[in-house]
Parts: C-alpha cells; structure tokens; sequence
C-alpha cells in the first residue's frame, strides 16, 4: 500500500514511544468536530451507503474522504498535538462489515480490516479490527448523510493518546 491509514499510524505512534502531555485542559475534547448523528435506524446507510435501513441514506457504497484529524498527547510527559493530513485518501465501510481504503476516488480499494457496532443497541461506536490492531473503539461524534467524525483515546503508561478524524465529501458508486 503506498500510504499508511490514519488509524495505522496511531498503532504505529503508540509503539514507537511519542511523547505525551500535561493535562492542562479541562475539556478533552475541545476543538474536536461533531455534528449530527443520525436515529439509530439510520446509522447503518448512514455510514456505508446501503444497508438494512433503507431510507433516504440508501445511494449506494459509501466512499469518505478524509478531511483532517489529530493525535493529542496527555499525561505526565511535554503536551504534543500533532495534526493528521492524509491527501486524497478514501474510506469505505461495507455493508459486509469489511474497510476498505483507497487513494483517490479511482483508485483500487484495498482491505483495511473489518468494523462492527460495538454495542448493536447504541451504534454510538465503531470497533475495528486490523491485522495487528484489534478492538479499536471509535466514539461517534458525528454520523449523517455528509460527515463522519469519530474519536479514539488509547492510554499506555500514564500517558493517553486521542486521535480523531473527520471524514466528509461523501461519493458513491
């Protein structure tokens, strides 16, 4: 693969001993995008394109483009943010429950891992699995027809990693 996922390099920045940072601010997830999460009905086309909702999502296999994210550091070691840019990158979950990403929107897919509800009741978080990474919990902050916003926080030590990505420009095939 040419390019590494955003969620590949967290795994990646975890185990290669980034600095953490000093919990000066009272609102972790300050500055964080959300918007709109959809019904509950919904969160399945919501998210892929085509699902067992139907309804006013269903267009199709959902392709997200990334739009921005960040790592932040926070613990006992130096505060860090490191912001997240991924050019022309595309993220598509399958009804079947597999990722895939590609670069560019006519590019070949290729199989990120797989994703399911972490709670089938709530659909208020994504787990994903990659071959190494297994588990990752995503927090929806955001879910509709034309954004998607999740979170992640990852402690090692005393020290707590919080990425996040926005994903927007939905396309569909």
């Amino acid at each position: 693969m040419k390019y590494l996922s955003f969620l590949f390099i967290l795994a990646l920045s975890l185990f290669a001993g980034f600095g953490c940072g000093s919990d000066d601010n009272n609102d972790p997830y300050e500055g964080i995008p959300t918007g709109e999460i959809v019904e509950l009905d919904l969160r399945d086309t919501a998210l892929s394109g085509s699902g067992s909702s139907g309804g006013r999502f269903a267009v199709g296999q959902k392709w997200w483009k990334h739009q921005n994210g960040q790592f932040r550091y926070n613990g006992t070691c130096s505060e860090e943010t490191k912001d997240i840019s991924l050019s022309d990158i595309y993220y598509g979950f399958y009804s079947s429950n597999q990722f895939f990403i590609k670069e560019g929107l006519n590019g070949d897919p290729e199989l990120g891992g797989s994703w399911q509800w972490e709670d089938t009741n709530t659909k208020e978080a994504l787990l994903i699995n990659y071959s190494d990474l297994r588990g990752l919990e995503l927090k929806l902050r955001a879910l509709n027809n034309d954004k998607l916003v999740y979170l992640s926080e990852v402690a090692v030590g005393e020290c707590t990693t919080l990425i996040w990505e926005e994903l927007g420009e939905p396309q569909t095939e």
